[in-house]
């Protein structure tokens, strides 16, 4: 029964230690640069010191007595080994934690990145096929009841004094599922329409830049994804605005912005 516990505990730490094998790793490089700082403080001194004491010991050989002076030469040789060894290890497990981190990291990044690809993938060869056989209307009809749906899920923040936004219709952010307020529908397709023109001036826009000119809150990884010249539509950013009646207990009239394409990673390289 213990020993079923031992291996219990050994397999959870081990799959923690896996699920946050980059942060630890990172922790270890952080310890190892201060450890390494500090061995190397250390075998500064000492090494010094075996140095001095190399020094008088060869004052000390007789002319010609080429042994005792091989003799004495190795002894300082071992004791500085012996001194800068431990700086040198502590210097290679941090180099390696490094490299571990980073390697890791850039993994990780990758098998999501990949994921990511395959659901908009998924997701575009869906859109396509429901095009083909309801046709492009019934299509982007059902897109639009998929995100009313999706805000009717989501609470609106009424209660919280600091909502983001300015005006007294609600807005649903559908790429980050979150609630804002507008003036209205035209001032909302006005700062669009302003940030299509950056767009077309600039060849590229981040989705931070967007999120700014509504005076949300920025994203983490949105100055890593946005659109390009190529994206526009009619030299408007592909952004659908659907002025809609929540089925919630207020049956306030609300707004959802939706991106009609995805935001691509790679906004910035143009084709």
């Amino acid at each position: 029964m213990k020993f079923d516990k031992i291996l219990k505990c050994v397999k959870t730490l081990d799959d923690y230690a896996e699920r946050n094998k980059p942060a630890l790793l990172s922790g270890a490089a952080i310890g190892g640069v201060l450890l390494t700082a500090y061995s190397a403080y250390k075998a500064g001194i000492k090494a010094k010191d075996i140095l001095e004491n190399y020094k008088n010991d060869k004052k000390l050989i007789e002319e010609g007595d080429k042994e005792t002076e091989m003799v004495v030469k190795k002894e300082c040789v071992v004791e500085m080994t012996k001194t800068v060894l431990p700086t040198v290890i502590f210097g290679g497990a941090t180099i390696a934690c490094i490299v571990g981190s980073t390697v890791e990291s850039s993994r990780r990044i990758a098998v999501l990145s990949a994921a990511y690809a395959l659901s908009e993938k998924k997701s575009e060869n869906l859109q396509k096929k429901m095009e083909e056989v309801l046709g492009k209307e019934k299509a982007d009809e059902i897109r639009k009841e998929t995100r009313k749906e999706e805000a009717e899920n989501t609470p609106k923040p009424v209660d919280d004094p600091m909502i983001q936004g300015s005006g007294n219709i609600w807005c649903y952010d559908a790429g980050q599922g979150r609630w804002f307020r507008v003036k209205n529908a035209n001032e909302l397709e006005r700062k669009i329409l302003l940030l299509s023109q950056m767009c077309m001036s600039e060849m590229f826009i981040s989705m931070n830049q967007l999120y700014k000119e509504l005076g949300l809150d920025l994203s983490s990884y949105g100055d890593d994804f946005g659109w390009n010249v190529d994206d526009l539509v009619g030299g408007r950013l592909p952004i659908d605005i659907n002025d809609t009646i929540m089925n919630d207990v207020v049956g306030e009239p609300a707004i959802i912005m939706d991106y009609n394409i995805k935001s691509r990673d790679d906004y910035r390289r143009l084709y």
